[in-house]
């Protein structure tokens, strides 16, 4: 997929979601002129008491003004922000801006339309500035700027910072059919005892769609790693993320300290679940543009744009095969290597590649085709 499908693709996105782009300026700065509001939270007032205070199924629309606290929705309730419908990269009004972590706990619940920047984690407790946690189902986390969050603890153990993050730390029961869309999660660092997240899907997690988020300026080139969407597990627990799908999001610019051994990576798979899937991404300028540490059989990558990625364009350790299909980008440095890495394809290549743990390096043969060492095939077609 070229970068003028990613960009048309988007541009589908927003035309089918006019009609509330329309219905969320109806009311920007004057939420309670609008009928699908139940409560209206205005400047100075708590969005925290207007939760305490509604019903289920109820929908809570904010008005455009700096709101200095933690936010815990615990009820099935929708918090409809400003920008509610507006994607997090769009042509948004004045935010209605959350200066604390946002937590979603119950069925149902939706954050739609905020901008969420929490002062610096001091404990790992707060290194998430937007959470799923304690098993909700349904959950939607879309259309807001989570941006300016990093870590503040120099002396603190090990732990990172999340931009947001589907936890699912319990063992026996996992949150289901989770949606985070069209979100921008931006300028996320950790300097100093681990590394930064836009979004994880985390633990117990059973079906998560990741969609039409921009992720840029993680790490920021001052933290140890970084990612833009990683799937991985949790030392609470063996339970690991399954069905999760990272579409059409835009990840840029994912870059780790230069004195760190390890990587910025745009996509990366920690997690030794079933049924992941990267599609239709734009993952660009990043250390490394995507990493499979374990799952590579159950992992598939197609239609991808990556570039320019500075290191590597993808990496496979798993001792399994993982299957590429129609990766394009043009001027893309190793865009496509095994476990030591060495793949250099100038110019744009497409087709299905399989990247083995036990390819090393690819190289042209005569007919076109890439080869790899000691007779075995990268399979491009």
């Amino acid at each position: 997929m070229t970068q003028e499908t990613q960009l048309f693709r988007r541009r589908m996105v927003l035309q089918t979601i006019s009609g509330a782009v329309v219905a969320s300026a109806a009311y920007t700065g004057v939420a309670g002129a609008s009928n699908h509001c139940d409560v209206t939270v205005s400047d100075g007032d708590s969005i925290q008491a207007a939760i305490t205070s509604a019903s289920g199924g109820e929908t809570i629309c904010v008005e455009p003004g700096t709101y200095a606290e933690d936010v815990t929705v615990d009820e099935e309730l929708t918090l409809d922000g400003p920008n509610s419908g507006i994607p997090g990269d769009g042509n948004r009004g004045d935010e209605a801006t959350i200066e604390g972590r946002v937590i979603l706990e119950a069925d149902g619940a939706e954050l739609n339309g905020f901008d969420v920047t929490p002062p610096a984690a001091e404990f790992n407790r707060t290194s998430e500035a937007v959470r799923a946690s304690n098993t909700p189902n349904d959950i939607v986390i879309a259309n807001n700027v989570v941006r300016d969050f990093e870590r503040d603890d120099p002396d603190g153990g090990f732990y990172g910072v999340d931009g947001i993050n589907i936890f699912g730390g319990d063992e026996s029961e996992a949150i289901e059919n989770a949606t985070v869309r069209q979100n921008k999660v931006q300028n996320l660092r950790n300097e100093d005892n681990g590394g930064a997240a836009g979004i994880s899907i985390q633990g117990n997690v059973n079906g998560a769609d990741v969609e039409d988020n921009v992720i840029t300026e993680i790490a920021e080139e001052v933290t140890a790693y970084g990612f833009g969407v990683v799937i991985r597990g949790t030392g609470n627990h063996g339970e690991l993320p399954e069905d999760v799908t990272v579409a059409g999001n835009e990840l840029m610019d994912v870059l780790s300290d230069p004195a760190s051994q390890f990587d910025g990576v745009g996509f990366e798979v920690e997690a030794d679940g079933t049924g992941y899937h990267a599609t239709e991404n734009a993952i660009e300028n990043n250390n490394l543009g995507i990493e499979v540490k374990v799952a590579a059989d159950e992992t598939v990558v197609d239609f991808n744009d990556i570039v320019d990625n500075t290191r590597r364009g993808a990496l496979n350790v798993d001792d399994a095969t993982l299957e590429m299909q129609q990766i394009t980008g043009g001027g893309m440095r190793a865009a496509l290597v095994a476990l030591t890495g060495g793949a250099i394809l100038p110019g744009k290549k497409s087709g299905r590649v399989m990247i083995s743990r036990a390819i090393s390096t690819f190289g042209h043969g005569s007919d076109g085709r890439l080869t790899a060492p000691h007779g075995e095939s990268a399979v491009v077609d």
